[in-house]
């Protein structure tokens, strides 16, 4: 269920899937499959080592057991191996760009969330949370979302480029698939706040474009998709995803 779930500063919704609960516990157990194997594999070359304080080295190998999930959701933009491989990743609450700090915070809560009770508390936090956050998300302003493409072609970036199409925002290039989703479900919004958050989405994005836009805010943001699109095409051309015979 693709639910409205992160607020930038101006207010804007931004649509998002959280994800499952199943999903990230098979990501939690796929992370866990790797540090053991990490454990094994390290137990068996220091017990082979002609050193005699094994055990202080040995600690010093398992110090990326402990750090794991902090060490790749900071350098590898919020996904360890398991949840990359399940497609999820840890965003900011707020729509802004997540900070360190919020992931050591969640990783500390960590202990609390996974290490109490046997893992309940954090089960018991995702299932019963709206935003599907645990602990340690709520703490953090972090929440888990689900990157997996959504099924229908209404409801992606995807729109149809007329023939001999001039584009007159580059930087539209520069927008995630993501953000154009939510500037379509922006344009198909029907509620008495249609045109607020319309507004509010194009001032949004002459901000991260760093653009002005020269009509109305309806049709600017019709245009960036349009823009985003044909230069998306124009890429893939570029890397030979298409060719002669227009398959």
């Amino acid at each position: 269920m693709n639910t409205s779930i992160l607020t930038t500063a101006q207010n804007v919704n931004l649509s998002y899937n959280p994800a499952s609960l199943g999903s990230r516990m098979g990501s939690f157990i796929l992370d866990w499959i790797i540090k053991i194997a990490y454990i094994i594999l390290v137990s068996i070359i220091i017990s082979n080592l002609p050193i005699k304080d094994s055990y202080f080295l040995m600690s010093l190998f398992f110090l990326p057991v402990m750090f794991f999930s902090l060490i790749f959701e900071v350098f590898n933009q919020g996904q360890t191996p398991g949840k990359k491989a399940n497609n999820l990743k840890v965003v900011s609450a707020d729509g802004r760009p997540t900070k360190i700090s919020q992931y050591i915070l969640r990783w500390l809560m960590g202990v609390v969330d996974f290490y109490t009770l046997s893992g309940a508390i954090a089960l018991l936090s995702i299932g019963s949370s709206l935003k599907s956050q645990r602990v340690g998300d709520m703490i953090a302003n972090t929440l888990v979302v689900d990157l997996k493409p959504r099924k229908k072609l209404h409801d992606t970036a995807f729109v149809k480029i007329p023939e001999n199409y001039q584009p007159q925002y580059p930087s539209a290039i520069d927008l995630r698939s993501e953000e154009v989703q939510v500037i379509k479900e922006v344009l198909q919004n029907r509620h008495d706040n249609s045109f607020q958050l319309t507004t509010e989405t194009a001032a949004k994005i002459e901000s991260i474009l760093d653009i002005r836009k020269e009509t109305n805010s309806r049709d600017f943001l019709r245009r960036v998709i349009s823009d985003y699109n044909y230069y998306q095409v124009k890429e893939r051309e570029a890397l030979g995803y298409y060719t002669n015979s227009g398959l």
